[in-house]
Order: C-alpha cells, then sequence, then structure tokens
C-alpha cells in the first residue's frame, strides 16, 4: 500500500491489513504543565493505554493561556523524555486559548503553538465568552500561515448555538 501522508504532523503511516491506526491531535499527556497528567509515570501510563488502543502518534497539547502558560522548551524536554521510551510517537503543540495575549504572541511568532511547530494550530475559547470581533482574529491566524482547528465546540455554550459561526469558519479555511 501507499503511504498515507499526515500534513500536519509530518509522518508516514503504513497501513496493515486489519490494523487500526489513530492520531490523537488533542492529548493533555505532558505532566505537571496543566490541568493534565501529574506526573511523568502517569504521562508514560497515559501513553501506555494510547498504544493499547491503536494510538500510533499522539500530539502533546499542553493548555496556553494565562493560567498555563506555554513554555517551548519545557514542553520539547518532555516529548523527548516520554518520547525515547513510548510506544506512540510524540508530536508537539498545544491547547491554545483565545485570547489578547496569546493571540499576539502567535502572529508574532506562527509556528510557535502549531503542532510540530507547521500550521495547524488547535483554538479553544475562553469558557464564558467569545469575542466580539473572533471572525477577524480568526482571519489574521489564516493570514499568518496558521490554520486554526478548534476544539470542543459543543462544551462552548455560547458556541452551541451559534453554527452558523462555525460554518462561515470552516469557509474561512478553519477545522472543528
Amino acid at each position: 500500500m501507499g503511504a498515507v501522508r499526515s500534513a500536519a504532523l509530518q509522518c508516514r503511516v503504513w497501513p496493515q491489513a486489519g490494523s487500526v491506526e489513530f492520531v490523537d491531535i488533542h492529548s493533555h499527556v505532558l505532566y505537571g504543565l496543566d490541568d493534565g497528567v501529574r506526573t511523568a509515570a502517569d504521562s508514560r501510563a497515559m501513553l501506555e493505554m494510547a498504544a493499547a488502543g491503536g494510538t500510533t502518534d499522539l500530539v502533546a497539547t499542553p493548555h496556553a493561556n494565562s493560567r498555563y502558560p506555554f513554555e517551548s522548551a519545557v514542553v520539547d524536554a518532555q516529548i523527548a523524555e516520554l518520547g525515547a521510551a513510548s510506544p506512540v510517537r510524540l508530536h508537539r503543540g498545544c491547547d491554545f486559548r483565545l485570547q489578547s495575549d496569546t493571540i499576539e504572541d502567535a502572529l508574532q511568532h506562527p509556528s510557535k503553538h502549531a503542532i510540530n511547530q507547521l500550521s495547524y494550530l488547535l483554538v479553544e475559547f475562553a469558557d464564558v465568552a467569545m469575542f466580539a470581533h473572533t471572525d477577524e482574529v480568526l482571519l489574521q491566524l489564516l493570514g499568518a500561515g496558521l490554520v486554526p482547528i478548534i476544539t470542543h465546540p459543543e462544551r462552548h455554550g455560547q458556541l452551541r448555538h451559534r453554527p452558523d459561526d462555525l460554518t462561515r469558519w470552516i469557509g474561512f479555511g478553519c477545522y472543528v
């Protein structure tokens, strides 16, 4: 069979007959960085569980917001540490909160928060509100070479009742 190329991960997957392969692009597997996994042992156990379930690649996506600042060096160090013995391939990313300081950082350093420092960016909204100018912000991110992937819209109180917004953003080139 031919190779399946994943633009987000820049990896090759060679499917085998009857095999199930899964790429998880949203995981809080890195320990002590946010409200996810607490210890390295828990991270390793989570990676083992992912592999047992058929996951071949996992994007580590710690939060990037005012409560949990995104620290590139720490993320890279943990990916190197955990990846050395991981049964799945680990990739860098983050769960990017759409707020003024993170937006400015992403526009100045477009690849910093993106999956594998390329172009796909997991974007989450604040729990209670959205910017009045969300369209403009998403278009700015797209203009900077980033492709926003709107994460868990079903959890957002306002967004659940605004499917036209999602449709419009998909039309811009975003993913959900």
